[in-house]
This record gives structure tokens, sequence and C-alpha cells, in this order.
């Protein structure tokens, strides 16, 4: 037989051979496929039903539990007598022992007025408690952040014909641990985790429990948004938490899949959540189904040694005609798969590095003529800014340029013109600037680069380099704003002391004359502010000024005063060898936590008010500009709203204080300060509440005007005062002042605290406008 008829026989066998081992390797991938789908459908049926299950009874233990709670606070409402309300010791008792039969964290009554009387303390529980500020008419509950962070939940029910100290209880609440109750609820058994968690049909965590690999306490939606997942199925399940609806899904967050069922709370508007690693249910019932998988294997596995076995015969006979070119294809092959590891790990070094340094490079090409043809901003820098893709953030400069703070803005044109225009090249791109992120609004980056030039100069390319240093700047304007205050306060004040709010001690920063003898015993370490307080007023204060001063400079009060302006000043009148002297508490907020306090002799202030009508005068008068103080000001216009008096009421604040202060010195500063008190005293009729809140901040009251027209023409009139102003060392730099306003209406009683917010708001979007502005709310 020739050759050529046995090669065509050798050819045909093995064609023959292939095919059948083909199809003997396709129906049994076949097997295997549908093996799996069957498995994968039993898996989902199984993992379906157990969760669905659970969810219910778990739902129901929550509502029994949420039921129990409420009869508990009835229980307790309806035992208490009137021996319980003789006194406040006996009413902490009656709370304390509810709290410990109940087994709860807290338990309180609060009184019309806002009183909180726990086992404890009482104190005013609209700052700690904000679920309080709103009348309670039927069962509530609500979830509090405590300074740590941790949520809260607690309930609250409304109290009928209890009263105590001559005031009525409107309200019991008590702390209710549902994070205990999640954790209890929590499975664990043969890596099979099952996790609970409480959410607001808005998304939002009840709880700071363990809920999965999904960080505690966070917003649901957003956490599957933010890792990716599909935006239908976010929006499927924000429709139904929205509506009360239970259903099933499955999600994936980090490198893990998992399944959620989810159902409504009965009565509480609360969703709950239960959550099983796909993972921890395919483990559970892998071993039902291993032995047939392990056949099938086995089946797949001698299929697919065959059809290797025919192949590698057919390699044998071809692989001496072709060997050469198969190396030279492999080494090609493995010279171009080094070369792309290499890029690929160079890219994701600098990636990193990028990630690490919060910086994102960014390139800019130009034509022959100087002209920029073509931006690109990399992922990195788009990421910096909160953009994760180019349809939100373009490749183009005005994408960027809109974006820069209109004060920056001419700054940095005029550093990238001067780089570009460089043709020696020795101008580099160095600037700093406030860009307006996607979620974070305005912050601070620094932005360098330098341009690839041609031959003859001309620019080929700018390269640069985007930094975020926004907590780097803000940390060093706090820092130089808190130096000058505590410098400020130690040149002035004879002594300075700092205040922890946290801890609530008080350490020592400067003292002279009277050293109390809570810093003697300790050597000058931190005391505690009540035990501070309390002796000072005890040694020191004048005995008709005692009363006033022990609610003037508790700490709640302090804290209270500060969160509605970072200063708040207290005089008071001390005994001292038979002479009479005054002094001024001045605090002043560093950060949340901190607060530096100063104390001064205001003798020489007071010298001439030795009647009582004019020491009265004096203790609501602002000593640097003669108008009302922040505490006269609040009170009268307190008591004008409690009264139904409506009218115009406005905050102030002056533009680029601390520019002047910082470049022209403290005493301009004053002199503007006081220059600006003028100016609003003029415009305002003579019986208006005009008053400083401190610093470079005002406040005015004008009762009966509720004409917004008229309102309009006296802060005109404000305005135009303001250009009056004449300070040499200013030369042409205009005083100006941001402006918030809003006209109460007369007839009904108003709140201050509500009504200072919404001004204060209307007052920030005027300082967003250069110049002297007015916002109305």
């Amino acid at each position: 037989m020739k050759k050529s008829s046995k090669l065509v026989i050798h050819i045909l066998t093995s064609i023959g051979i292939s095919c059948i081992l083909v199809i003997l390797l396709v129906m049994s991938i076949k097997t295997a496929y549908t093996t799996k789908y069957e498995t994968d459908n039993a898996i989902d049926k199984l993992s379906h039903f157990y969760i669905e299950e659970i969810a219910k009874n778990r739902a129901t233990l929550i509502s029994d539990e949420l039921v129990k709670k409420y009869n508990y606070v009835n229980n307790a409402l309806s035992v208490i007598s009137q021996k319980d309300l003789e006194s406040p010791k006996s009413l902490r008792n009656y709370l304390g022992n509810m709290r410990k039969l109940y087994s709860a964290d807290v338990v309180a009554l609060v009184d019309e007025n806002g009183l909180v009387y726990t086992s404890h303390s009482t104190f005013s529980g609209k700052t700690r408690y904000p679920f309080l500020a709103e009348k309670i008419t039927k069962p509530i509950y609500s979830t509090v952040l405590n300074y740590g962070g941790e949520k809260h939940l607690f309930l609250a029910v409304p109290v009928s014909g209890v009263y105590f100290n001559n005031s009525k209880i409107t309200s019991c609440f008590v702390e209710i641990n549902i994070a205990q109750m999640m954790r209890s609820m929590t499975y664990h058994h043969d890596n099979m985790d099952t996790y609970f968690n409480l959410y607001y049909k808005n998304g939002e965590s009840l709880t700071n429990s363990e809920f999965g690999n999904l960080p505690k306490g966070q917003n649901l939606f957003s956490l599957l948004t933010f890792s990716g997942e599909d935006a239908k199925k976010v929006k499927k399940l924000q429709n139904d938490f929205a509506e009360g609806l239970s259903g099933f899904t499955e999600i994936s967050y980090g490198n893990e899949s998992a399944h959620i069922f989810y159902l409504p709370v009965q009565n509480t508007g609360w969703i709950l959540t239960i959550l099983v690693y796909e993972t921890a249910i395919d483990g559970q019932v892998s071993s039902s189904i291993s032995s047939l998988m392990r056949h099938t294997r086995i089946h797949v596995f001698f299929t697919v040694a065959l059809i290797l076995l025919l192949f590698a015969s057919v390699v044998l006979i071809i692989r001496s005609v072709s060997k050469l070119k198969i190396d030279q294809e492999k080494m090609i092959s493995h010279k171009t798969k080094l070369a792309y590891e290499k890029l690929d790990k160079e890219q994701k070094a600098m990636h990193i590095i990028h990630s690490v340094l919060k910086s994102g490079p960014w390139y800019l090409e130009f034509d022959e003529n100087g002209n920029a043809i073509k931006c690109e901003w990399t992922e990195s820098f788009r990421e910096l800014i909160g953009y994760m893709s180019e349809s939100e953030f373009p490749n183009t400069m005005e994408a960027c340029l809109e974006k820069i703070h209109p004060n920056d803005k001419e700054h940095v044109l005029k550093a990238f013109n001067d780089t570009v225009n460089d043709r020696t090249g020795k101008t580099l791109y160095d600037v700093q600037y406030k860009l307006l992120t996607k979620d974070r609004g305005y912050r601070w980056f620094h932005a360098s680069g330098n341009v690839i030039r041609n031959a003859d100069g001309t620019p080929q390319t700018f390269v640069g380099l985007f930094v975020d240093i926004d907590d780097i700047k803000r940390n060093e304007i706090s820092l130089n704003e808190q130096f000058n205050i505590v410098n400020a306060l130690s040149r002035d004040y004879a002594n300075v002391l700092s205040i922890n709010l946290t801890e609530r001690t008080i350490k020592p920063i400067k003292l002279s004359n009277y050293v109390p003898k809570a810093f003697k015993e300790v050597d000058l370490e931190p005391a505690s502010y009540d035990i501070f307080f309390a002796e000072y007023i005890q040694e020191r204060v004048y005995t008709e000024d005692k009363g006033f001063m022990i609610k003037a400079i508790a700490l709640d009060t302090v804290i209270q005063k500060l969160t509605q302006s970072d200063e708040y000043s207290s005089n008071y009148r001390i005994k001292d060898n038979g002479e009479v002297h005054f002094y001024e508490f001045k605090y002043m907020k560093l950060s949340d936590e901190t607060v530096i306090l100063g104390v001064m002799n205001i003798d020489k202030i007071v010298s001439d008010a030795k009647e009582k009508e004019k020491l009265i005068v004096l203790s609501e008068t602002d000593r640097m500009t003669g108008l009302l103080n922040r505490v006269c000001g609040e009170i009268k216009v307190e008591d004008c709203l409690k009264r139904g008096e409506g009218g115009l009421f406005v905050l102030i604040d002056i533009d680029n204080f601390k520019a002047f202060n910082d470049t022209y010195g403290h005493d301009i500063g004053d002199q503007v300060i006081v220059s600006v008190a003028n100016c609003l005293k003029a415009a305002f009729r003579e019986n208006d509440i005009v008053f400083r809140l401190g610093g470079d901040e005002f406040s005015a009251y004008a009762p009966t005007v509720h004409d917004k027209k008229i309102a309009r023409t006296i802060i005109k009139r404000f305005i135009e005062n303001l250009k009056t102003i004449v300070i040499p060392e200013l030369g042409e730099n205009p005083v100006t002042a941001s402006i918030g306003a809003t006209i109460i209406p007369s007839g009904e009683s108003a709140e201050f605290v509500q009504n200072y917010k919404l001004v204060d708001g209307a007052l920030y979007k005027s300082k967003m406008i250069s110049g002297s502005c007015v916002t109305f709310m």
C-alpha cells in the first residue's frame, strides 16, 4: 500500500475516533451542567424556604418584644403613686426600681418643660434626645446617636394625669436594647452563619449590629450602590422597603455572594433583614449530592484523558514539521505576556501609590500652534472628586474649571497660563485651591505639573498631578484660629483654663491671684468641672449673684449656649476683703471636645456703675460695642416671641473678618467691630433689640415689622451705613457683611431656637456671595 494511502487511512481513522470522543465529551459535559443546574435549583429552593421561615419567626419575636416593652411602660405608669411623686429622691427611687424590674438601661419621665427625670439625674433632654422636641401624642420609636456614634432605640409614650413639682408629666420613655436583640438572633453553627438586622424604609440601619461583612450601622442602599450592585436590583429593594413588602434577593459585597430575605415588622415601619452567605448554604447541602458529582467528575476525567491521549498522538505526528514554528510562537507569546504583566504591575503600583497619597495625574495635549486639543482626567483623578466615569466628568478643561471656587479661579488660570507660555520651561505649575466635589462640597487640593515641549519650546503635553490636601489645610486653619484665640485670651484675661466637654474636666493654662483648691490638691492637673465651679461660686461669688451663676456657668448651660454660637460670656460679682469686684467668665469653643475659659476682672469697665440700675444695664451690655450682650439680647427676643410679638429677625456676620485681624492686627479688627455695631444701631429704631452675639456676629429684632418692603429698607439702610466706615489702615478694602433674615408672624407664640436656625441657614447662603448680601427665609 502506498504511503499516501496509508496516510489517508490514518487521517480518516483519527478523524473518526476524534468525532466519537468529542461526542462522548459533549455528553459528559452536558450531564455535568445538568447536574449542577439541578443542584443550584435545589439549593435555591432550600435556602428560600429556610430564610423565609426564620424571618417570619424572628419578625414575630421582635413584634412580641416591642409589645412587651410597651406593656412594661404602661405597667410602670399604672403603679406610680402620689408617694413616689413627693420629692426628687422618691421619684428617683421609683424610676430605679422600674429600671431594675424591667432590666432597662434607661427609664425616664419628661415634664411639660422638657426636663427629663431618671434614676440618676434631672436634665434638659431636648438636646440629648431629639424626639422630645415634638409633642408625643402616641407611642413612638426613635433612635438616638450617643457621643461614641452608637445607636440607641427608645420607646416613648404619652402620659396624662401625673404631676411632679407643679409640672405636668407629658411622656415616659425607656431604652430598648435592640442591638442585643439582633445579636441574640444571629445564628452560628458549623460555618452556617445567619445574620439579622433592622432597617428603616429609607435603608438606614436601626442598629450598629454585625451584619455579615457589611459595614456596621450604614445605609443598606448606599452600601450596595457603592459596591457596584445592579441598579435595577437596588431600585426594587428600595421600592419594596418603601411599600413595606417582603421579598428575596441575592447580593454581592466584597468577594462574597449572599441571600437576603426581608419583611416588614408589624406596627413599626421597620424592615427585618436576614442575610445568609451562599457559601454557607452550599457547604450544608453539598454533602448530600457529593456522590453524584464525584461520579460525574470521574466520568468527565476519563473522557478528557482519552481525548488528550488522542490529541497527544496527533501532536506527535505533526510535531516534527511544526516544532520550530511552535517554539518561535511560544517565545514571542512568552515575551509578550511578560511585557503585559510588567505593564499591568506598574499600572497597579501607580494606582496604589496614587490611592495612598490621595493623588491623581491628568494630561493635556497641544497642537503645533500651542492650542489645547485633548484633555484626559485619569480614573484616580476622578475618584478624588467623587466621579466614577467619563460620562459624569468628561475629558474637557471646562469640566474642571466650572467646579473651581470663584475666589480661586483667577489665580489658578494665571498660574496655568504662565507655565504653558513660558517656553524656557522654568515656570512650574504649583497652586492650591478649592474644588467642588460630587458629594463632599468644596475641598482643598494641591495641583502641580510642567510641560513637555518641542525643540522650539512650544508646548506638546502638559503633565499634572492633583493631590487632596483638605484635611491638612483645614487642620492648619483650625490650629491657627485656636492659637489666636488662646493667645488673645492669655493677653487679656488673668486666668485661662481648658475644658474637656467629653470628660467634663477643667485644666489650667494660665493662673494668677486666686487658685482653686481643686487644682491645688492635684498639682494643677485636670479636675472635675462640676467640683471646680461649685467651689468657685461658694468661695468667690457675691451672695446675691450665686443663684444666677449656678445656672449661668453650669457645664450643661455652657454646652447648650455653644451649640448656638462659638462664644458665650457671663458677668458676676465677688466680695474680697470687704470690697465688691466685677468679673467676666468668657467661654470660647475650639472644637467639639474642647472649650477655652477666660476669667477677667472688669472693675475698670464698671467703675462708674455704682447704682443698682446702672449695674443692671452693665450686665446687659457688650463692653466693646455698647450694644446689648448675647444673653440679654436673646432673653429679650425670646420674651417677644413668647408673647406672640412677631417682627423682623436678622443675623449678621462681618465678611473676611479673620483676614482683617491677621493682616492689620486685633486693634484694627476691634475698630471694625465697633464701626459695624454703630452702623447697625443707626439703621434700627431706638426700641428695637440690637445685640452682639460674639466675635464678628451680631443680631437684631424689630418687633411689629411685618412688611418685607419695610424690612428690606431697614437692611438697605444698614448696608449703606457700612459704606461710610472709614478706617485709614484698611485703605481701599471695604467693610461688608452677610445677612440672614426672616419675618416672624404675630399672634402666636414662637420658638427662638427654631427661628435662629432658620435665619442662620439664610446667613450661610448669603456668605456664599461676595459683598454685602441679604437672604430672606
